[in-house]
């Protein structure tokens, strides 16, 4: 995590934690919050937001492109400890 913040580029919102509960999946909440959090963004100044989403989370990830966000960079994970690799994801505002 630490990693991760320090690679926040200036003028750059950056969404540290966003989830839908499962039972709520598939209704364009996620979306919706999505918009909400980009106008929050753009009201505060910024030109991009950013994420940092596990490697392993496909759905998180094909949702996130599907909003707009473009892979930018990538994080190795912890040898030996699976699924800690992330994935850098931003949009331009």
């Amino acid at each position: 995590l630490l990693r991760a913040l320090e690679r926040i580029e200036p003028g750059e919102s950056y969404l540290m934690a966003f989830s839908v509960d499962a039972d709520a999946q598939g209704r364009g909440i996620g979306s919706g919050l999505f918009a909400r959090i980009e106008e929050e963004a753009r009201e505060a100044g910024s030109s991009r937001l950013g994420l940092d989403v596990a490697q392993t989370n496909a759905r998180a990830r094909a949702l996130d492109e599907h909003l707009g966000m473009r892979v930018v960079a990538r994080t190795p994970g912890i040898p030996l400890v699976p699924g800690t690799g992330l994935v850098r994801m931003a949009k331009s505002l």
